[in-house]
């Protein structure tokens, strides 16, 4: 009897579905609110002054972007910026590390 219990509990499939809130997610579409605003600067004001597109590594305040728009693409289309996978964006941010490589040996 209890070898039963311990496999059908074993067996039970967790699904994501019946215990996450899929509601509270920004989606593409959905306005933008004030608050949406407040939590996005950081990648506008990054965006604004590299030129380029960030990545996740670059934006201290991940977690909380990703708590309500989910996806980093979501994150970036809410804040009014291209995809990071853009061809031109990704020629900028090479052109950017370049830049800096260069000017670190400079220094040497």
């Amino acid at each position: 009897m209890e070898n039963d219990a311990k496999r059908k509990k074993k067996n039970k499939c967790f699904s994501m579905r019946k215990h996450y809130d899929f509601d509270k997610f920004w989606k593409p579409g959905m306005p933008v609110t004030d608050e949406d605003l407040k939590i996005l600067e950081e990648v506008k004001a990054f965006y604004c002054q590299k030129g380029y597109v960030p990545i996740m590594k670059e934006i201290s305040n991940v977690q909380k972007l990703k708590s309500r728009f989910r996806t980093w693409n979501n994150i970036l289309l809410a804040a009014g910026l291209p995809s990071r996978n853009d061809p031109e964006q990704k020629r900028k941010r090479l052109d950017t590390i370049n830049r800096a490589k260069e000017n670190s040996q400079n220094i040497e």
